[in-house]
């Protein structure tokens, strides 16, 4: 259960380490809102294209193998944020970030599964919680770095080694199981009783998508935030999907999911 919930941990705080930086790199390579947003939309794209791989992937590799490989990935593909010198260059590193991301999505949800069948209790929500935490460490984190001066690939480099060596820690007790052949995903059509969810996780991630993607740009160039607080715009967000993920599971276990998804998505 632990290792599952450091790899959403791993992969949130990972992912949100250089997002307050990009401020500062929209400023170095004279880039406008839509130029950002251009650069940004390499992330789904790769996403995309990466996600039904990785699934075929899944029971080809055992699941500790599959983690490992696609975090490690992601890993390596933030580091490279530091290294980008132009928007082209930029917009590359991201869709490699997209890959990861999406690599690492589907690895981590599928050690999450496991966890669960294996202690026959559900964990997932608390999971994404996790999430949620690593989220918001990694927001503030980045900030306060970047209040400090320290350079975006010094940043990026210490919280990568930091992390690998978190990684190293929770890896061997990630539930290794493979699935078989039998259980290989299938391409099918959507039919219509997944219109309405499907419509509703595309609203949640669109606002996920505006709070952590450009929340730090709002924060610095709008409202004109001392850059320790570049990073409050994900933590604030995350901080909240937290403390509602933590008590998910125990909701799960006494109110029904159409009650779940109804009512939270009135409140969204």
């Amino acid at each position: 259960m632990w290792a599952a919930f450091g790899l959403f941990f791993v992969l949130a705080f990972s992912f949100a380490a250089w997002l307050p930086r990009l401020p500062e790199l929209k400023r170095a390579f004279g880039m406008s809102e839509g130029d950002i947003g251009f650069v940004l939309l390499a992330m789904p794209v790769a996403q995309l294209c990466v996600i039904p791989l990785v699934a075929f992937g899944s029971v080809r590799l055992r699941l500790r193998t599959l983690n490992l490989i696609c975090i490690t990935w992601l890993l390596v593909a933030i580091a490279l944020v530091g290294l980008a010198n132009s928007p082209v260059s930029l917009a590359i590193v991201v869709f490699l970030i997209g890959a990861g991301t999406g690599s690492t999505g589907v690895a981590i949800n599928a050690a999450g599964f496991a966890a669960e069948e294996a202690i026959c209790r559900p964990i997932l929500s608390r999971c994404h919680a996790m999430y949620s935490v690593g989220l918001a460490a990694g927001g503030l984190t980045a900030g306060f770095m970047a209040a400090a001066g320290v350079p975006i690939l010094v940043h990026l480099t210490i919280t990568i080694l930091v992390l690998v060596a978190l990684l190293l820690l929770i890896g061997r007790a990630v539930v290794d199981t493979r699935k078989s052949e039998d259980d290989a995903p299938k391409f099918a059509w959507p039919n219509g009783a997944l219109l309405v969810p499907g419509l509703l996780a595309m609203g949640s991630l669109m606002a996920e998508g505006v709070s952590v993607d450009w929340s730090s740009i709002y924060l610095s160039e709008v409202i004109d935030a001392p850059a320790a607080l570049v990073g409050a715009g994900v933590a604030a967000f995350s901080g909240a999907m937290a403390v509602m993920r933590f008590a998910g599971d125990w909701v799960s276990e006494r109110l029904s999911p159409r009650l779940i998804v109804g009512g939270g998505a009135v409140l969204s």
